[in-house]
């Protein structure tokens, strides 16, 4: 009887989905690196939108966090080496937007 941890790369390549995973995991990565180094009143305003290739897009809710984040790039960098060492991230492309996507709790809101 094989593992679950043995068939699951398997089972990823044989659906095609292993490219997928890993850029859901580099975003999920991104976010909790954001999480643990943007202060509290901050933690809202930046978010991991895509990875694309070796491209990592931020979005930023002002120019001034954009800026920052641009200051971090290289512990982010850094930390996703060591958190994902099997993906090459080779750089981060950040947008300024003036809102994040809308979510079902802020369609209802309004």
């Amino acid at each position: 009887m094989f593992s679950l941890k043995y068939l699951l790369p398997f089972a990823l390549d044989r659906a095609h989905v292993t490219r997928q995973v890993t850029a859901s995991l580099v975003v999920m990565k991104s976010d909790q690196f954001f999480s643990s180094v943007l202060p509290l009143e901050a933690q809202g305003e930046v978010k991991t939108l895509a990875f694309t290739g070796t491209v990592l897009v931020i979005g930023c809710l002002s120019s001034s966090l954009g800026e920052w984040v641009r200051q971090k790039e290289e512990y982010l960098l850094a930390f996703l080496k060591r958190e994902v060492p099997a993906v090459h991230v080779s750089r981060v492309r950040i947008q300024i937007l003036h809102t994040f996507f809308p979510t079902e709790t802020s369609s209802m809101i309004q």
